[in-house]
């Protein structure tokens, strides 16, 4: 028996443990970004092996969603969101390794992408195709449902052929930025539930407060060569070179938004900002993006400004 628990109180974490997570999975795909939090939370509150069971159950869930449903579309949510949960768990064991954030997140992320890679891979070779002619069906799938959307609010002024012809146009391009948006998304989700999970432990007294916080993040340096690189590939002739460009610039810039969120929330702690108004301003920072492009430029020059070294008291 667990120490930790009094008799029974460990079952009783188990099934919560399976209830929150279901709950995430039935609120798909709006709980998405929070899919992984769960699965940190009770690894570390829990075991290993338990944690495991969980995610267990969580697949079978998703293997059953499966089973009802056709279409390349539904194939690549469902791994989408199965490799969600295993991220959970390598998150939590690298938190409990204490490592760094930074390589928490990007680590998680990296590993999420090549181990997709090979899945849509394996795939592939087994149903004889390729990763371009499936990323084609799978836009193809997305475009339907967007126009049979509109079809069904009936919006007004909707043309259905204009809109898919709008979209036949532009399709190549989306093709060529379907990897940098899947690993953005990887990252944002990484980096969002890293610092809830690692927040949530703290409050319910299972780790230490965490010393540097979301203040904290600072992008490894050697990824400013990145953001120079995909600059200068854009200036280059070519459209696929300037895809490839762009590509990089969304990815290496994303670790740069995390770092200017981190310089803000330094300035909000500082002025001792009360909650709900950095909640505004975080908000704001999401949905404006002339806001959000100037808070990537602060964590980029912060690379070599570090307002937060220069604003911190020396003792």
């Amino acid at each position: 028996m667990n120490p930790r628990y009094p008799v029974g109180g460990e079952y009783t974490d188990i099934a919560r443990a399976v209830a929150y997570t279901l709950a995430t999975l039935i609120l798909l795909p709006y709980s998405a970004l929070f899919l992984p939090l769960p699965v940190i939370f009770y690894r570390i509150k829990l075991d290993r092996a338990k944690a495991a069971v969980l995610v267990v159950i969580a697949l079978v869930y998703i293997l059953i969603q499966l089973s009802r449903g056709s279409g390349i579309l539904i194939w690549f949510n469902q791994l989408y969101y199965a490799g969600l949960l295993a991220m959970g768990l390598l998150i939590a064991e690298l938190i409990l390794l204490d490592i760094e954030p930074e390589w928490t997140v990007i680590f998680a992320g990296v590993v999420y992408m090549v181990v997709a890679f090979i899945t849509v891979a394996g795939y592939c070779l087994i149903r004889g195709t390729t990763i371009v002619a499936l990323t084609s069906a799978f836009i193809d799938e997305n475009i339907a449902q967007t126009i049979s959307f509109f079809e069904l609010v009936q919006t007004p002024g909707f043309e259905a052929e204009t809109l898919k012809d709008a979209f036949a146009q532009t399709k190549p391009l989306m093709m060529g930025f379907v990897p940098a948006v899947m690993a953005l998304t990887v990252l944002l989700t990484s980096w969002t539930n890293r610092y809830l999970g690692r927040w949530l432990l703290s409050r319910r007294g299972l780790m230490p407060p965490d010393i540097r916080g979301l203040s904290g993040w600072q992008t490894p340096e050697p990824f400013v060569w990145g953001v120079i690189a995909g600059g200068m590939v854009t200036l280059l002739p070519g459209q696929s070179l300037k895809v490839i460009g762009v590509s990089g610039l969304i990815v290496t810039l994303a670790l740069y938004l995390f770092q200017g969120i981190a310089v803000t929330a330094f300035f909000f702690q500082k002025k001792n900002l009360p909650r709900p108004v950095q909640y505004i301003l975080y908000a704001l920072m999401i949905l404006q993006p002339q806001i959000l492009m100037i808070v990537v430029g602060i964590g980029l020059f912060d690379t070599w400004i570090n307002f937060r070294t220069r604003f911190t008291p020396t003792t």
